[in-house]
C-alpha cells in the first residue's frame, strides 16, 4: 500500500494539491464521502491514505490531512474488497500473505488473490498462479496456474513495473518446463474461460 500511496501522492502533486493543505483536505473529504456511499474503489483509496497517513502544507505550516490509522485502514480495505474493488482484493490478499494488519492466513490470501484475478487485476493473476503452482492456501494445480499466467500475459501493460513483468515471465517459463506438452495445451481452455469472465466482470463493475 505504500507504493500505491506514492502513486496517489504523485497524482495530487500533478494537480498541485499535495502542497495545498486546504484543497488536499477537500479532496480527501470527497473520497471519504464516496467511500461512505459504498463506492468500493474510493474505500480502497481511503484505506491507502489511512495506511500511511498524509500531510500537506498551508504556506510553511504543516497540516495533517489524514492521520495514520492502521485499524481504519484495514477496516476500509476489507469493505473495499467485499465491495468488489480488484485493487482492494489484491491488497487484502497481500495483507493476509504478509500478516500485515491481519493474522497471516494463506487460505484467505489465495481467496482474495483469486477474486482480484477474476475481476481483472493482473498482479492478482500472477499471485494466484504462484499459489496454485506450489499449493499455498489452495489446492496445487499447475495447469490452472499456467492458465492464469497466460491470461496475465495478455494484461502485462497493467502490471505495476518491469520487475513484476519479469516475475511473470519467470513463472511462465518455470511452469512450462515442469509440465508436459499435453498439460500445456490443457491450460489453453481454462485460460480462455478466465479471460471471458474477466472481461464480463470488468464490463459489469461500477465501483
Amino acid at each position: 500500500r505504500r507504493v500505491l500511496f506514492r502513486s496517489l501522492q504523485s497524482q495530487l502533486d500533478s494537480l498541485g494539491l499535495s502542497g495545498n493543505g486546504e484543497e488536499a483536505k477537500e479532496i480527501f473529504s470527497l473520497i471519504e464521502r464516496a467511500a461512505k456511499l459504498n463506492i468500493s474503489c474510493s474505500q480502497f483509496a481511503l484505506s491507502v491514505f489511512y495506511y500511511t497517513g498524509f500531510k500537506s502544507y498551508n504556506g510553511s505550516k504543516e497540516i495533517e490531512v489524514v492521520p495514520k490509522d492502521p485499524e481504519k485502514s484495514m477496516s476500509w480495505l476489507k469493505k473495499s474488497a467485499l465491495g468488489g474493488c480488484p485493487d482492494g482484493q489484491h491488497e487484502l490478499g497481500t495483507a493476509y500473505r504478509k500478516g500485515d494488519g491481519v493474522l497471516e492466513n494463506d487460505r484467505e490470501s489465495s481467496k482474495w488473490f483469486e477474486k482480484a484475478a477474476i475481476n481483472g487485476k493482473a498482479s492478482g493473476m500472477l499471485q494466484i498462479a504462484v499459489n496454485l503452482s506450489i499449493g499455498r492456501g489452495i489446492k496445487k494445480d499447475k495447469v490452472k496456474a499456467l492458465a492464469w499466467v497466460i491470461v496475465a500475459d495478455s494484461h502485462t501493460r497493467e502490471l505495476e513495473n518491469d520487475d513484476v513483468r519479469k516475475d511473470l515471465a519467470k513463472m511462465k517459463e518455470l511452469l512450462k518446463n515442469s509440465l508436459s506438452q499435453k498439460d500445456i495445451e490443457r491450460a489453453q481452455d481454462p485460460a480462455i474461460q478466465f479471460e471471458k469472465q474477466v472481461q464480463k466482470n470488468r464490463n459489469s463493475f461500477n465501483g
